[in-house]
């Protein structure tokens, strides 16, 4: 687990930029956990940033959520 953590983090590092990274958990107990990362791992969100996290053990799916601008909802699109 520690090999795929340190993984994700040089992967965030290499896309620097403004997007902010939750990371969501779920333990062997079903229980659901989220994680708001720090300024220093917000990324771009590009393509290729989605490749590349896709590829990492436990990753399951990917999305990237945006504010809409005229009804101030959250949109999640989905990246795989």
């Amino acid at each position: 687990m520690l090999a795929v953590v340190q993984a994700l983090r040089e992967l965030l590092l290499r896309y620097p930029g403004q997007q902010r990274i939750i990371l969501h958990f779920l333990s062997p107990t079903g229980r659901k956990k989220c994680v708001k990362l720090g300024q220093r791992y917000r990324v771009t969100w590009v393509d290729e940033l989605v490749v590349q996290l896709n590829k990492l053990r436990g990753v399951l799916q990917t999305w990237e959520e945006r504010e809409d601008l005229v009804s101030g909802q959250h949109v999640r699109a989905l990246r795989t």
